[in-house]
């Protein structure tokens, strides 16, 4: 068995469903993160499918996520997760999953300041813009390296 310090450090994003945000943080993570030999992947608790809306705003910015799946997190190996981001509040960590460190995002869509022509569409695009810089912010405080680190609460400020 290979050292930890050997071995890929990996990140798991977990939400309920594995549907939306968990699978947008994965892909703006994959494209941050993969290039550094960080091992990248979503999860959920009870997952459902990827939500149409979240493929669509995605591919809006040029972020193909049309072949991503959702992936139960009774699939992941809990004792290879560096870091666990819990991309809901609340949600329970599965037994046996003791991550070095451990995040916890408050994402807030805000309201729409104007009439909207699709608000499921207009609330994608805003949790979009959270996960992207609730990743962005992830890597700054560095909670994709080796060291363990306290619960940190993530919560990225309202555009």
């Amino acid at each position: 068995m290979p050292s930890p310090i050997s071995r890929r450090r990996q990140i798991l994003f977990l939400g309920q469903c594995n549907d939306a945000l968990s699978q947008m943080a994965e892909a703006f993570a994959v494209l941050l993160l993969g290039p550094l030999g960080i091992q990248v992947e979503s999860g959920g608790l009870t997952p459902t499918g990827v939500c149409p809306w979240a493929v669509q705003v995605m591919a809006e910015i040029g972020i193909e996520i049309t072949r991503h799946v959702s992936k139960s997190v009774a699939g992941f190996e809990p004792g290879a997760i560096d870091t666990l981001v819990l991309v809901e509040p609340g949600l329970a960590i599965p037994s046996g999953f003791r991550p070095l460190r451990r995040v916890e995002w408050a994402l807030d869509a805000g309201r729409a300041e104007a009439p909207l022509a699709d608000p499921k569409l207009d609330l994608q695009r805003r949790l979009r813009d959270r996960v992207e810089a609730a990743v962005l912010r992830l890597i700054a405080v560095g909670a994709t390296g080796r060291r363990r680190h306290a619960v940190v609460a993530a919560s990225p400020t309202k555009h």
